[in-house]
């Protein structure tokens, strides 16, 4: 082999390493936002002849959307898919940091003032004097009932901070705010804006 590379001029070997590192790459399904786009025919969004089938690491939550108002919800929350009629899987949790990395790419949680324009009535707003804010809940909202109509009682971390180690979370049966440590884990459920 030796022999061989002595003949062999620089530009030419760099080209052929530069190949095999290439063709050793491929793109991440498992990656959170579900890798590059490439040509296969499979479930995902990549597209070429790979064996990937999931295009993102924690089901497909944003397959079906419902849009309010201007904001797209996803049906599902992470870790949930949706078949076209349910929300199938388990939701995940994740705490705050993670939460911020984890949905799909084009979405991001959602806000607390996103959460409380679905529940509606809320009985302060939200600044650095509250650390609790109270709304209807969710299943006294026809537009939260139509976001969350799998699970009207759920726990969601919002994507608003809170103080230096906490952030705002939701509990849609109460229509409650409250200010959890950002160690803490809960669910997420993604939204994008137009």
């Amino acid at each position: 082999m030796r022999s061989i590379i002595r003949y062999i001029d620089a530009p030419l070997l760099l080209g052929l390493v530069l190949a095999v590192v290439a063709a050793g790459c491929s793109d991440d399904p498992s990656g959170n936002n579900g890798g590059d786009a490439d040509t296969d025919a499979d479930t995902d969004i990549d597209t070429d002849a790979d064996t990937d089938t999931d295009s993102y690491l924690y089901g497909d939550p944003c397959a079906g959307e419902v849009e309010v108002d201007g904001i797209y919800w996803c049906r599902c929350d992470v870790g949930q898919s949706w078949n076209g009629e349910i929300c199938e899987g388990n939701s995940k949790d994740f705490d705050w940091d993670s939460a911020w990395e984890i949905c799909p790419e084009g979405y991001s949680m959602a806000h607390h003032i996103d959460f409380a324009a679905l529940l509606g009535n809320c009985d302060v707003d939200f600044d650095d004097d509250y650390d609790m804010v109270t709304c209807d809940s969710c299943s006294q909202s026809a537009s939260c009932i139509s976001v969350f109509e799998d699970d009207p009682f759920g726990h969601y971390w919002t994507a608003n901070g809170y103080e230096s180690n906490s952030a705002w979370a939701v509990q849609l049966s109460s229509g409650e705010f409250f200010a959890y440590e950002m160690d803490y884990e809960d669910s997420v459920r993604c939204c994008r804006y137009e």
